[in-house]
């Protein structure tokens, strides 16, 4: 009888951890899809308008990217200045663009 009790333990137990393995899973693909729809959403609201009003005028916008929505290029800032350590890089970046 204890073995019976141990192997429906142990089978429960793996059942509950896929259960939890494919719901991480699951949340990882939601926070990247939605993820990549703000950084569109961004694009579209954003940049497009802008677009039409310099095809308009004279101005262009400088090259580059706004970067996440609400974060901006925040990411890779902080990777120079605190992961690499070397933040003259992520400047000569942005002026060589």
């Amino acid at each position: 009888m204890t073995s019976k009790f141990i192997k429906r333990l142990v089978e429960n137990y793996r059942d509950l951890v896929t259960k939890f393995t494919m719901d991480a899973i699951y949340l990882g693909l939601l926070s990247l899809v939605a993820g990549l729809v703000l950084w569109w959403w961004n694009e579209y609201w954003y940049i497009v308008p802008l677009k039409f009003k310099c095809l308009k005028s004279a101005t262009k916008l400088p090259p580059g990217h706004m970067g996440f929505p609400f974060i901006g290029e925040m990411i890779s800032f902080l990777w120079y200045f605190k992961i690499v350590r070397r933040p003259e890089d992520f400047i000569n970046v942005k002026r060589h663009k």
